[in-house]
């Protein structure tokens, strides 16, 4: 059972996460009731080495983990969002050992979702099928992934692509396939 967050102009929001333990994207899609069309999208950028944390180069892994928890909380709780959508971790094999930080920030976000709402519905979704989501091969690479976006016909018109990073692009596709999967009723929504 998903708790909806119904704001007073029948809308509610998808939030998609690409994580990542140096930036996090975020997009936060704003959807009309009852049709499901995007309003609009907005993106976010959580990174540990911003202007604010210029000397945070060298922080340890737990450091960068509470900064994002931090970040991604604040912005849950203020979108409060009915669902939160993630791209699982990958094993790379010419950086094997990035998937045990990648999964560790996975965890922060995840727990950060819970405090926000212990019933928020939060779901993982592997990067191929983030990529074939969007019309994107499943082996695509960050220029093919921002190409797929942009000529996306419900996402073009509601973003600036010269303005949102690779990150961020990766993000709107992980809320697309949550959006996907709501339409197609495979996340039931209860009113």
């Amino acid at each position: 059972m998903l708790d909806m967050k119904i704001t007073d102009h029948g809308t509610i929001t998808i939030v998609g996460v690409d994580p990542g333990t140096n930036y996090t994207g975020v997009a936060i899609f704003t959807l009309e009731l009852p049709t499901l069309k995007i309003l609009n999208i907005d993106t976010k950028l959580l990174n540990v080495f911003g202007l604010e944390n210029r000397n945070m180069v060298g922080t340890d892994l737990q450091e960068r983990l509470k900064m994002i928890y931090d970040q991604f909380l604040g912005i849950l709780n203020t979108v409060e969002p009915f669902t939160v959508s993630i791209e699982s971790p990958f094993m790379n094999r010419l950086r094997p050992a990035a998937v045990g930080s990648l999964s560790q920030c996975l965890w922060a976000l995840e727990l950060a979702s819970f405090h926000h709402n212990k019933h928020l519905f939060v779901n993982k979704y592997p990067p191929s099928s983030v990529k074939n989501g969007v019309g994107a091969k499943g082996n695509a690479d960050k220029d093919a992934m921002m190409l797929a976006i942009l000529n996306h016909p419900e996402i073009s018109s509601l973003i600036n692509g010269n303005l949102i990073s690779e990150h961020e692009i990766d993000a709107i596709a992980v809320a697309y396939i949550q959006l996907t999967n709501v339409r197609n009723n495979n996340i039931i929504l209860l009113l």
